[in-house]
């Protein structure tokens, strides 16, 4: 769905309040859409990130096969995120939207996701990293949110139990204190069986 104009939004995302003006763009490259029809892509990357306090680009990926009813199977992960001196604990949550992309500027870096924007459980590193350097991993297992089988994970949108659910996601994590947010690239992909 294509929008024009400026449209007012507010949001909280990681304890932030959110107020941004955007205008929704195409942001996924036409050619790679196409990819979504023809059944040669399950998820496709977009967007720019936002270089962490590390000089590092973190980026999102997903892995597996996205599915509106299989309980396990499509990770999304986020790598070159920021390790902390209190235990690698650095909190990351991955926010998502199935009505499409955007591009406003937020925290430093653009938020590539139209609201209105959900989230999934806020939690450390799958893989907290080393030390002071941008090494840890988040991950998130989507179809399992899905089916909702997360501990503490509140309610998933209903949309993602539909085959055919496009859906635009975003890492957002705690990098330190002068950098603020850590804001991964994007992904698309679209639910399958």
């Amino acid at each position: 769905m294509q929008r024009s104009g400026w449209v007012p939004f507010a949001a909280v995302v990681c304890g932030l309040a959110l107020h941004v003006a955007y205008a929704q763009q195409q942001l996924v490259p036409s050619g790679q859409a196409s990819d979504f029809a023809n059944g040669s892509a399950s998820a496709l990357t977009y967007c720019p990130a936002k270089t962490n306090s590390c000089g590092t680009v973190p980026t999102i990926l997903g892995n597996g096969a996205p599915s509106a009813t299989a309980p396990v199977g499509f990770i999304v992960r986020c790598i070159n995120a920021r390790a902390s001196s209190l235990g690698n604990l650095k909190q990351g949550v991955l926010i998502y939207s199935v009505t499409g992309t955007m591009n406003a500027p937020f925290a430093g870096g653009t938020l590539c996701i139209a609201p209105p924007i959900r989230r999934t459980i806020t939690r450390p590193p799958a893989a907290p990293g080393t030390l002071g350097n941008c090494d840890a991993i988040h991950g998130i297992d989507m179809n399992a949110f899905t089916q909702g089988t997360i501990a503490g994970q509140g309610s998933p949108d209903p949309a993602l139990k539909q085959i055919g659910t496009q859906v635009w996601c975003q890492w957002i994590a705690r990098d330190t204190k002068a950098s603020g947010q850590l804001l991964s690239n994007a992904l698309t992909y679209m639910q399958g069986p």
